[in-house]
């Protein structure tokens, strides 16, 4: 277990929707996101960072953050608000302890300027 203390940042999970389509200004399906009730509390600690320049600027930014057992675990379609970033769920991994889960790692990517 991560120690209170350090669980400073509150995280909202948004979760994709099955069956909930929204359309597009194109009349396509995409994807709805409905938020938590209330943030999630974690530790968020930056990765690495990318700019990309090829017509346009795009800046990929990855994250990984550190959250206690407990919590409403995501999957890789939902999506997470945290201080004004919208953030695509990359990847859930559950660390386990010598006798439970000791945490989870969820790792995040914010694409910036380009297409998401």
């Amino acid at each position: 277990m991560i120690g209170t203390e350090l669980l400073t940042h509150p995280v909202t999970f948004k979760r994709w929707t099955p069956g909930n389509p929204a359309l597009d200004v194109r009349g396509n399906e995409v994807a709805t996101f409905d938020p938590d009730n209330a943030a999630t509390l974690g530790f968020m600690q930056p990765g690495v960072k990318t700019e990309l320049r090829d017509g346009q600027e795009v800046v990929v930014a990855q994250w990984v953050a550190f959250f206690n057992p407990g919590i409403n675990v995501p999957n890789e379609r939902d999506r997470a608000t945290w201080g004004g970033r919208t953030l695509k769920i990359v990847s859930v991994t559950q660390e386990e302890g010598p006798q439970a889960t000791a945490h989870y790692e969820i790792a995040f990517m914010e694409i910036e300027g380009g297409p998401s």
